[in-house]
């Protein structure tokens, strides 16, 4: 289960901790954040393998850091519906020629 926590904030960044994700979530955010051009700094860092706990941090340029995270995960997960949809259709297409 995905937990997330403020750990500090300002008018131009956020920490974040997050629990129930790893790598794979938090890389493909932070590609999703650098897209925005107002990110000047997005990375994070798992403190330890067997620990369920990442610490996410975001620094902007011009608008909020809390906009720009909604931004990047809204996008992130239209990604995700699009792969999902094109995934499904090239099954049906697989299978149906069977």
């Amino acid at each position: 289960m995905l937990e997330v926590k403020v750990l500090r904030r300002g008018d131009d960044f956020i920490e974040l901790e997050i629990r129930g994700e790893g790598h794979t979530f938090l890389n493909a955010l932070c590609q999703k954040l650098y897209e925005d051009p107002s990110v000047i700094f997005a990375s994070y860092n798992i403190p330890h393998p067997l620990e369920d706990r990442a610490l996410l941090i975001v620094r902007v340029s011009s608008k909020s850091p809390v906009e720009v995270l909604k931004d990047a995960t809204m996008r992130l997960k239209e990604d995700a519906l699009k792969f999902r949809s094109a995934f499904e259709s090239a099954f049906k297409k697989f299978t149906s020629g069977r």
